[in-house]
């Protein structure tokens, strides 16, 4: 059985497989920033955790960050840039010196959620890293900068282990100055849009401003998620109360909570905590696969059958998920079911680089090598597959797979 969670950006033998759900977000959705929530009793018995740990779990179980915190030598990184006139040259100058240190080198790692400190230390880390490493940097500078929600069209998927992460993305926004034509940024009319994505970049893609608060509410969520496949359960959850006591109108967090407790089989909990990501937002469909095991686990199995026809639909209309479907499928040596997947991926997405190399790495492992020749030098035309380089290749030049 596979986990099934939502994270930045970030599962069967085909499409219809039957698989645990277990969201746990990166980077959430827009839906509910301008609600307000109190949370009230049953709300906090399920924070609490006791039916699934067997006492409550307290925050203080883990630990507290500041994501926007600085050093010494961030400060003196930032310099004199801080004095330039006017704000778009403060804007410019940081940015030429962080490609001149090479923070725009190939170092992007979307499991890898750090401080504004670690990033800047490491050149490591996934867009919610980055994007905390540009805002404190940009804030010395005196620019204006501020957390960006990115809604992608599609969301992606990734998965990791036994889990499929579904992933959200964040950049940042830089109000004032003017970008035109100015490399990793795109042009906006009142300020600069910062992106870190060099995956599956989306410029089309509309955005909310959000504050410091729900962006360290994503921090908290997505150190939820290393903690969950690492193992570490509890801490994990310790997580993902403090992402949803700081931001309890987020949806996804509520999402996340109910992956939890369905892992577990408490699926009254996990229905409780679905249906409150309902609530505060009832377009919102990545909770369906988990109420769908729920409601089925209880015996309500014509309710299930509803949101199993729903997922259906969903799932066929989102190349990201196909793709995710060939990826779980290449892992298990089934490369035939991987192209099928890969393969009505690509007619929604014929352009994406990722998409074609596991296509060629597939054909590579049927011993196609012409075919798999033919993909991989379309996905060095089409952009980046790092990762999936990483993951699937590494330093294993002489398989041939580089040839």
């Amino acid at each position: 059985m596979l986990d099934e969670l939502v994270i930045c950006r970030t599962t069967m033998k085909q499409i219809l497989r039957l698989v645990s759900w277990v969201f746990v977000v990166f980077l959430f959705g827009c839906a509910g920033l301008s609600k307000e929530m109190e949370l009230s009793k049953p709300h906090m018995r399920l924070l609490e955790g006791a039916a699934l740990f067997g006492e409550p779990v307290q925050v203080s179980e883990s630990t507290a960050f500041d994501p926007l915190q600085i050093n010494d030598e961030m400060r003196a990184f930032v310099g004199d840039i801080a004095s330039a006139k006017p704000e778009t040259a403060r804007y410019r100058k940081l940015i030429t010196k962080l490609e001149r240190y090479g923070y725009y080198d190939e170092s992007y790692d979307s499991t890898l959620t750090s401080s504004a400190s670690e990033t800047f230390a490491s050149k490591k880390g996934n867009c919610l890293s980055y994007t905390n490493m540009f805002v404190a940097l940009a804030r010395v500078a005196n620019l204006d900068a501020r957390y960006q929600l990115v809604h992608m069209r599609f969301p992606s998927w990734d998965v990791q282990g036994r889990l499929l992460i579904k992933n959200n993305h964040i950049n940042v926004f830089v109000k004032g100055p003017s970008c035109k034509d100015r490399g990793y940024a795109d042009y906006e009319a009142s300020g600069c849009t910062q992106d870190f994505n060099l995956i599956d970049p989306d410029p089309e893609a509309p955005t909310t401003v959000v504050s410091d608060e729900y962006a360290t509410s994503l921090f908290y969520a997505n150190l939820s998620v290393k903690q969950r496949i690492e193992g570490n359960d509890r801490i994990a959850f310790s997580y993902l109360r403090r992402a949803i006591e700081l931001v309890p109108t987020n949806p996804d967090l509520w999402i996340n909570l109910g992956a939890m407790y369905g892992r577990f089989d408490l699926h009254k909990e996990a229905l409780a905590s679905y249906e409150i990501a309902q609530r505060l937002d009832p377009k919102e469909r990545a909770m369906l696969s988990g109420m769908e095991r729920s409601l089925r686990a209880i015996g309500r199995v014509s309710e299930a059958d509803v949101y199993a026809r729903k997922i259906k639909r969903y799932r066929l209309s989102n190349p990201y998920y196909l793709f995710a479907m060939a990826e779980i499928a290449y892992q298990e040596g089934a490369f035939k079911e991987s192209l099928e997947s890969i393969n009505q991926a690509l007619r929604m997405e014929k352009r994406n680089a990722r998409f074609h190399f596991l296509k060629g790495l597939n054909f590579y492992r049927l011993e196609q090598k012409e075919e798999a020749k033919e993909h991989f030098l379309r996905a060095q035309r089409l952009g980046r597959f790092d990762d999936l380089w990483l993951k699937y290749v590494g330093g294993q030049e002489s398989s041939g797979l580089t040839g």
